[in-house]
Order: structure tokens, then sequence, then C-alpha cells
């Protein structure tokens, strides 16, 4: 496949020593029973994981690659070894993450009021600018470091899908609290969800609900409440949703939240939001068909009872085309957003449920998503193990911000959406440019050639690894033929062609004899085969799906 090729069609393709599980690891038995059953009444059929051949590495390397941000060949070959129903107990668990790297201002109330021009205003300015970058870089650590959960996976999803402008809304501090916000519900109720970004200082200052009051209607936010968050502006079959006067008179309602400076410092500002009773509404309103004097609260509660099927197809549809394919598949989403009405808005049963079907397994699902720039970037790093990270540290002055910097020219960088419908998905990831920049970046990493950008005299190299052990982590690693189709298999999750696989397996080979190649002989150049082997597969198009 060229490029090319690659560019204008989505994929639509088949596919197909790691210790046990410790103590510390033991999962519990919460997910439902996983039994047979029959795809053609039933859309979310469970998969038949106990059949021969069924749950393979092929198909619990699927699971991890959607789940997960680059999963490792130990976690693979782990999640072979526990079986489809602990690997989805697994993949639920929440794990808080640590917060030390920017303990100085994490869960901390932000210095807003500035001090006189001059050089304290600039040691201000140059603070707070510092606090975003470390805030963003955070948050990549987090997760190219995740253990083996669905966390972070679905508060990238709500991260894209409820996004916020660092820009508008200036502090780090109140983006902390809204990611935080995120992760603790990514898996709960979208409603209660919902309800909490509608008081969310970081959201009413980007969408302008603290500018909404009742002398001045700004209805900014009860437009993209409905239009972007919740519903969507027409239903499935065209029909819309919504009208411009339940715009206003949501937004009527919306009022009365705002900010509001710390109780302790005047010069300080609270990351917890207000109700201003003399700011809202109180007159009579009707929105989406019921009448009555609704606030905040009460909009939440019409939107997801007079519109329950459209939010539940808007969810689910986005849930399918992130997690499946691109495509989507009407009637498996109808089926998913069934049961996100059925269990009161809870996210995890639908993606339990989801993970367990034979749906997901089909052949054409496996390998039709493009990877995000996120998922390319920190997916390498977390499945090859790379070491000597930037940005890992929480240092911002370059060249330890590398990694952020190069997200940042791509286009995705944490808390930098493009505006307010977050990240575009599907095609949007790939084009003629962000291909070259990914595959650059992938085959410097393979090199050996990645350094800082900085005048020292040594220049250190960034994102390390040793192709040896690499090796090692394999069952034969001492078999050129079988390492091969081993990496092939972690890293590239769309199938190659007979020509393809064995041209791989002539760049490891390098000339070489096979019964001669052996990872404990230096003069066998093993290192340097294995590096030309992973940059070869780096260039292939494949390896930009997931």
């Amino acid at each position: 496949m060229n490029r090319r090729s690659f560019l204008r069609s989505a994929a639509s393709v088949p596919f197909a020593q790691p210790t046990s599980a410790s103590s510390a690891d033991a999962l519990p038995d919460s997910g439902p029973a996983i039994t047979a059953g029959d795809p053609v009444t039933d859309p979310l059929a469970p998969f038949p994981f106990t059949t021969k051949d069924a749950w393979n590495y092929g198909t619990a390397a699927h699971l991890l690659r959607r789940c997960i941000i680059g999963p490792a060949e130990w976690e693979i070959r782990r999640a072979v070894a526990e079986g489809l129903p602990a690997t989805i107990n697994r993949l639920m668990r929440r794990t808080p993450p640590s917060t030390d790297a920017i303990a100085d201002f994490a869960g901390k109330e932000p210095h807003t009021g500035p001090p006189p021009e001059g050089p304290d205003y600039e040691v201000w300015v140059s603070a707070k600018l510092e606090r975003r970058d470390r805030l963003g870089m955070w948050l990549l650590a987090v997760v190219g470091t995740a253990p083996t959960s669905l966390q972070e996976r679905m508060t990238l999803f709500w991260h894209t899908h409820i996004p916020t402008q660092t820009a508008k809304v200036e502090y780090a501090e109140f983006l902390f609290v809204q990611n935080m916000t995120l992760r603790n519900n990514a898996l709960g109720s979208v409603k209660e969800l919902i309800r909490a970004m509608t008081k969310d200082v970081a959201m009413l200052i980007f969408l302008d609900g603290s500018a909404n009051n009742r002398y001045q209607l700004n209805a900014n936010y009860a437009r993209e409440l409905m239009e972007l968050f919740t519903m969507g502006r027409v239903d499935r079959y065209g029909q819309p949703n919504y009208t411009e006067t339940d715009v206003r008179q949501a937004g009527r309602a919306l009022t009365g939240w705002g900010t509001q400076v710390s109780s302790n410092d005047s010069r300080f500002h609270s990351t917890a939001s207000v109700f201003i009773p003399e700011n809202w509404d109180p007159g009579e309103k009707v929105f989406l068909g019921k009448r009555g004097n609704w606030n905040a609260d009460d909009i939440i509660e019409i939107i997801f009872s007079e519109r329950a099927e459209q939010v539940a197809w808007f969810i689910c549809q986005k849930l399918y085309t992130t997690f499946v394919r691109h495509q989507p598949d009407d009637t498996v989403i109808e089926a998913m957003a069934s049961l996100l009405r059925q269990n009161d808005w809870q996210i995890e049963p639908v993606l339990r449920t989801l993970f367990a079907s034979q749906h997901f397994y089909l052949p054409e699902s496996i390998g039709a998503i493009y990877k995000t720039h996120v998922g390319f970037y920190l997916g390498l790093i977390r499945t090859l193990s790379l070491q000597s990270v930037p940005d890992f540290d929480g240092t911002t002055r370059s060249p330890f911000n590398n990694l952020s910097r190069r997200l940042s020219g791509i286009g995705e960088m944490p808390f930098y959406p493009p505006d307010v419908q977050g990240w575009r998905q599907g095609r949007a990831w790939v084009s003629s440019s962000t291909l070259a920049q990914r595959e650059q970046f992938a085959v410097e990493i393979a090199r050996n050639n990645v350094r800082h950008f900085a005048d020292l005299p040594q220049l250190a190299r960034l994102y390390t690894f040793d192709p040896l052990q690499l090796a090692r982590t394999f069952p034969q690693p001492n078999d050129p033929h079988a390492l091969c189709d081993n990496l092939i298999q972690l890293l590239v999750a769309a199938p190659l062609s007979a020509a393809e696989r064995e041209a791989l397996h002539g760049v490891l080979l390098d000339g070489g004899k096979e019964y001669e190649w052996s990872l404990d002989d230096p003069t066998q150049r093993t290192g340097d085969r294995i590096r030309k082997l992973l940059e070869a597969i780096f260039k292939l198009p494949q390896f930009h799906l997931c």
C-alpha cells in the first residue's frame, strides 16, 4: 500500500515473557458474565472467547490498542493469559494519577490579581505561562506512563468531546480541576458529567457562562450544550433536535452561575463556581416543549428526558467511531444507545458490553482506526518503553519540552484544541504533512538520532531504547523469522501482504544467514539490524492505523 492509496481511503481489513498477575494485580470479578450469543438477533452478541483460537494475541492486541495508548508486548501477553473477562475488568480499574510534578499549583487557587506593570508583573506572566506548559506536559506523562486501564483513553475522549481552550481560560489551575472532573467521571454517568461541566469554572470562562445573566443574555454555552455536547443539531434522520427559541430559553435558565474570588485572598480566584441568585432569570421558560421556572439543573434533566434517544444515539455514535471503526453501524449504535439509557446514562456498562461483543472483533474493525497524533507519539513511547523522554520530568525550558513542541507543531497538544468542536477525527489525522512529520519522528527513534535542540557540548540523545533488550521480550529472539513476525504483530494492527512480510524478513537478515543470527554475537550486528527493521516498519502506511 503506497502513501497515496492510504490517504485516499480508510482501512477496512482482516487480521490476527509476561508473568501471571500477582496478588497485587488481583482482579475483581465485577464484570458481567460473557456467554455465547447470536449476532443476527443481538447486535452486541458476546464474543466466543473460550472458542479455540478466538482469544489470542491478535484479538488481545486489538482490544488493548483501542483501550490504551501503545500497549507493550508484556501487556498483550498478560491479556492473552488472563482471558477476556479479566482483561476487561483490568481496563475498567481507576488509578488516580500522580500530581507530584505539578504539586505547586494542582488543586490550588490561581493568582489572578496581577501586580502593577514592571518586573514583578513580568515574573507573574512568566509563571502563569509556565504553569500552563507544565500542565500539558504533566498530562502527556500521565498518559505515557499509565497502567493498563481505559481511564486515560476515556479522559482524552471527553477532553475532545467537551474541549476547553487554554488561551481563553488562561489559568492552569482551572484546567487541572476540569481535567480531574473529566477523569473522575470518564466511565460514569454522562448526565452527571454534563451537569458538572455546566458549572465548571474553566467552562464558564471558555463559553461565556460567567457572562450570562438576567440582564445580558449570552446563550453561547446553551447552544454548544445541545449541538456539541449532548444531542447534536439534528437527529439520526435529519430532523432538528432543538430550535433557536430553545437556545435562548436554555440560556435564560443557565443564568446565575459564575466565578468568585478566593475567600482567603482577593488576589486569588476560587476553583469552584458559585450560584448568584440575583443574576438568575426567575421568569417562566419554555424549553423543548416543557414550561416552567427552569434553572441549570432543570435544563440538564429536560435534555436527558425529552431528548433521551437523541442524546444516547449522539454519544454512542461517537463512542463507536472512536473505539470500533470510523464508518458507523447504525444497528450496533442503536443497541449501545439502548444500553446507555437502560443503565441510567452510565458509560461503563456500554463499553464492557461492546468490548466483549463479537462485533468489536470483526475482521473489518481491526486495524481500521487512524491513530491520533497523541496516540502515535505516545504510543511509540509506551510500546517501545522509550527512555529519556522529554516533558515527562516537568521541565519546561528547551530542549526538555521536545515532545510537547512536536505535538503543538503537528496540531494536537492537550488543552489546546483548535476550537469548541475539538479535534476532528478519522482521516483528519492523516495528510501529506502530518504523515511526513510522524514518519520522521519514528525513523529518528529507530536510528537513535533524536537529540536535544540546543548548543550543548555533549548533545544527549532522547527517546532511547535498547534493541536487544526489546528483542528479548519476545519468545524466540534468536529466531530471526519469529522475531520479525513478533515485531510486526506488536507494531502493526493492519495485515501485511506476504510480499511485505517477506521484504521485512529480508531487512532484518540484512544479507546475513538465518542460522548465524544470535543476539549474543556482536559480530552479527543484531542491534543495528533490528533498528533497520523498525525503521522499515515505521515507514509502512499501515503503521498509522490501530
